[in-house]
């Protein structure tokens, strides 16, 4: 059974929640030496999940991504020619990365213990704590590269990475548009109010 560092019951409970959900995606393994016979029909792509909890810098999460992206085709080049195959079916079909969001440690080791499960490549990223982070600090993880539809059987319920002053930026946002909805429905109700028509005319209150 793929092992958790610093494993939680937390992050377990997690990936078994996962793992029921999902089809046994390593009890058919593609064969050595040929292509997956979806893989012309059905697009690839390696994707990195990064904590945005840690409030890491742009500069920061870049590197971060690198580390894990790095790491993973490191990993894949290891497995031999069927590595090799994922490899070649992922970089013809463009090579897509997709960045994606977590909000703690415990939900990348869900996501990590998950996807290996399922026969997915993986590879995390501990920091060494030299810069924002704290050491030992659990910052990315990245799966695949394989079968979009593999990697989002994990990853598909994820949204796609923003920074902390993002995400508030859009609540400002939402905010807003709630105030704006909140004006709009009592400017009606004031226009339907019997006791606002005088003479046939609406008076305009607002």
């Amino acid at each position: 059974m793929p092992w958790v560092r610093g494993g939680s019951a937390l992050a377990v409970a997690t990936a078994v929640t996962i793992a029921r959900s999902l089809p046994n995606l390593a009890a058919t393994p593609p064969p050595a030496g040929a292509r997956w016979a979806s893989s012309s029909v059905e697009g690839w792509k390696l994707a990195v999940v990064a904590r945005n909890d840690l409030g890491m810098s742009p500069g920061k999460l870049a590197a971060q991504v690198a580390h894990a992206v790095h790491e993973v085709l490191a990993e894949v080049r290891a497995e031999g020619e069927v590595g090799a195959e994922r490899l070649a079916a992922w970089e013809e079909d463009g090579a897509a990365i997709v960045v994606l969001q977590a909000t703690s440690e415990e939900e990348l080791q869900g996501l990590d213990l998950a996807a290996r499960n399922q026969g997915l490549s993986t590879a995390d990223v501990w920091d060494a704590g030299a810069t924002e982070v704290s050491s030992g600090s659990l910052t990315a993880l990245a799966v695949g590269p394989d079968m979009d539809s593999h990697v989002n059987a994990i990853t598909g319920r994820l949204s796609a990475y923003r920074s902390n002053s993002e995400a508030e930026a859009l609540r400002n946002k939402l905010r807003e548009a709630e105030t704006e909805v909140v004006r709009l429905r009592a400017r009606l109700a004031a226009l339907e109010n019997p006791l606002q028509r005088k003479g046939g005319r609406i008076e305009d209150d607002l």
